[in-house]
């Protein structure tokens, strides 16, 4: 494709970062099949075992078993099963009998590029003790070994307040712009961690007033595939509770069969189906033409992703005595427990400390491609009340924002900051917060409008010819 697109001028963007190459291809219909086709072929070779045996089959090959011994089958089995019982209890016996490293040791063996068993033994042991604040024993070494720092980590996320998860959003969402100037016939370089290139720029020239010269490169804070989504991912969780009939503070409460089949219903809809599959992350994956999950499996997986154990009953009135089902309080207290010493010491994440917006770099930036150090924005107009420059800003989004979200979305120092800024660069800043926020409750429509005004794109044509990143 890469090539199709070199021979065809349609190569947009070029970018050198150290040891990676980003290369953008115009937006074309050749382009969208050529990804599509890709998807295609890969989902094809996730299921290559089953669509060879249908296709040897109807091509007249007799497909039988190759093991035809049951008994073979059955022996083979049990000494599967108990080699990992003994490397179970090989990996039981070397963690329990190793000791913990204090920091230093435990820095020393991060910086080793392979590990032994003993060293990465310490390490575990190491993060049970500091990071889930629990004893080294066989239970925890189950728990650890079961994916536990996610599971905590995602718990920790579903309890963030809507303020301080739409703060680590704006953290996560935002741009590093790396300047570089001559200064004394030497380079320097400075960063500047901003919103938009106009928000850089002004810091670039509050630190610096005299430059007018100079190159800049812009990078992501943080990468779209390793951001937390944090408010979105609270939303949800709390929602699929709160539509079960628990309390998802206490998870207390109880689900009866329709709730836990409406709220799977209200989760995993066709709309959402991207969104689960590659952002939230719970409950499995989603099929376009797969089954809908089965409410009380689905209610069981998306407990354990967060620690959590699940146990039913038998309603005591009706005639059927349909099956309820409710979150185990002792699982419950073992992970808000964990939390809580979490808390204490200062690991969690509502304690997270919010970075610098400004910081300055004096590494090289060899290999890189710059952009012109023109601003985007062509209206430079400044206005003094900022409700109106607000006004001015929402009206240029292609979807509706209400203006009283606007207002909340930041602090007061932020909305006093930005009524030196254009009404393209609040009205993109707004954008990104909007769809950050409320991606789940967008409708296709307003979610592809939105990025095509942040990205810039217009999709189905070729007249508008702009940077696509696969």
């Amino acid at each position: 494709m890469l090539a199709t697109a070199g021979m065809n001028g349609e190569l947009t963007d070029v970018v050198f970062d150290g040891d990676r190459i980003s290369m953008g291809v115009a937006n074309t219909d050749f382009t969208r099949m050529k990804i599509k086709a890709a998807a295609i072929e890969a989902s094809a070779r996730n299921d290559y075992a089953s669509n060879m045996i249908c296709i040897m089959h109807s091509d007249g090959y007799k497909v039988a078993p190759l093991a035809s011994d049951e008994l073979a089958n059955c022996v083979g089995k049990e000494l599967r099963k108990e080699a990992r019982e003994i490397v179970w209890e090989q990996t039981l016996d070397l963690h329990l009998n190793i000791e913990t490293p204090n920091e230093s040791e435990r820095e020393a063996i991060l910086k080793k590029r392979a590990l032994t068993l003993e060293e990465q033994a310490k390490l575990v042991r190491w993060d049970i003790e500091h990071e889930l604040k629990l004893p080294v024993n066989e239970d925890n070494l189950k728990f650890y070994f079961d994916g536990a720092r996610d599971k905590v980590r995602r718990y920790e996320t579903m309890l963030l307040d809507e303020i301080t998860a739409r703060r680590f959003d704006r953290e996560e969402s935002a741009i590093n712009f790396t300047y570089a100037f001559r200064q004394a016939g030497q380079w320097q370089y400075f960063t500047a961690t901003a919103m938009t290139r106009e928000q850089a720029d002004e810091a670039f020239q509050a630190k610096h007033p005299g430059i007018t010269e100079y190159k800049v490169k812009s990078t992501p804070a943080v990468e779209v595939g390793m951001r937390g989504f944090y408010g979105l991912k609270s939303t949800v969780l709390r929602q699929y509770f709160i539509d079960c009939g628990i309390d998802p503070e206490t998870m207390t409460g109880e689900a009866t069969q329709a709730r836990l089949a409406y709220a799977r219903d209200k989760l995993m809809t066709a709309e959402r189906r991207d969104l689960l599959n590659n952002v939230l992350r719970i409950g499995g994956f989603m099929t376009p033409k797969g089954k809908p999950k089965v409410p009380e499996a689905l209610f069981k997986t998306i407990c354990e992703s967060l620690g959590l154990k699940t146990d039913k009953r038998r309603a005591r009135d009706g005639d059927k005595r349909p099956t309820i089902r409710f979150v185990d309080q002792q699982s419950a207290a073992f992970m808000m427990e964990i939390l809580e010493n979490r808390k204490d010491d200062g690991l969690s994440l509502q304690l997270r400390k919010a970075e610098k917006a400004t910081t300055e770099v004096d590494h090289g930036l060899d290999l890189n491609i710059y952009m012109d150090h023109k601003t985007r924005s062509t209206n430079g107009q400044d206005l003094d009340a900022p409700h109106s420059v607000i006004t001015e800003a929402l009206a240029e989004l292609p979807v509706p924002v209400p203006e009283a979200w606007a207002m909340t979305a930041l602090s007061d120092d932020e909305l006093a900051t930005m009524t030196s800024w254009s009404p393209a660069s609040i009205a993109m800043t707004f954008a990104s917060l909007y769809l950050t926020e409320f991606m789940d409750r967008l409708s296709s429509n307003e979610l592809r409008r939105l990025r095509e005004y942040i990205t810039g794109t217009v999709t189905g044509g070729y007249d508008a010819q702009e940077a696509f990143y696969g």
